[in-house]
């Protein structure tokens, strides 16, 4: 896939995701996908917990529930002192630790709710509205809305106000495009005023 320069913003550089290496059983969490094998098919972690093992009287400290696709919870055991493939959600950037990255990542997705215009005296405010389930972005000039991209268009999807959103901004005076990093924001921002599974698949 080509990149863009959207690709090397810092909002796109923390946002979660999967990242793969191996640890021992004893370090495994609960939400990683986990490899029991070399040609199995990864399987989600659950609840992990210290349980009776089954026939016996000894006690199993490493009891997991384990989930493939969208099969039924199973349950099953690990070894603590295996090591074993996984893939883990969380938010890597080099020399900066979790808190850090975890502190900068809400403060910047805070910023979304408003995406400055470089040059401009202006910014896009990306709105949801949950009862007609429809996308818009407002534009807001020196403190006060100025109008709003997506009030007929009925935009169900939140890539749609982008496509016309140079036009729209023409239409209002502002007569350059947006930029990539720019266009990023909106989005992730339209995806963030949505919330729910919309913005989990954006950042997990």
């Amino acid at each position: 896939m080509m990149r863009t320069a959207a690709d090397e913003t810092e909002v796109y550089r923390l946002i979660p995701r999967l990242k793969a290496f191996t640890v021992k059983g004893a370090d495994v969490q609960p939400g990683d996908h986990l490899y029991q094998y070399k040609h199995q098919a990864g399987v989600r972690v659950g609840a992990m917990w210290c349980g009776r093992v089954p026939g016996g009287t000894e006690w199993d400290r490493y009891r997991v529930n384990f989930r493939q696709a969208d099969f039924p919870w199973g349950y099953g055991s690990i070894s603590p002192l295996v090591e074993y493939p996984v893939q883990r959600s969380g938010v890597y950037v080099e020399g900066w630790s979790p808190e850090d990255c975890d502190k900068r990542r809400n403060e910047l997705f805070e910023e979304l709710r408003r995406v400055e215009l470089d040059g401009e005296d202006a910014e896009l405010r990306p709105i949801f509205d949950p009862d007609r389930r429809t996308y818009s972005v407002q534009l807001w000039k020196a403190g006060e809305l100025a109008a709003t991209h997506g009030t007929t268009d009925n935009f169900r999807y939140s890539e749609e106000p982008l496509e016309a959103i140079d036009a729209f901004l023409s239409e209002q005076g502002i007569t350059r495009a947006i930029t990539d990093d720019e266009a990023f924001r909106v989005r992730a921002g339209l995806k963030y005023a949505r919330g729910g599974m919309e913005w989990a698949a954006f950042t997990g």
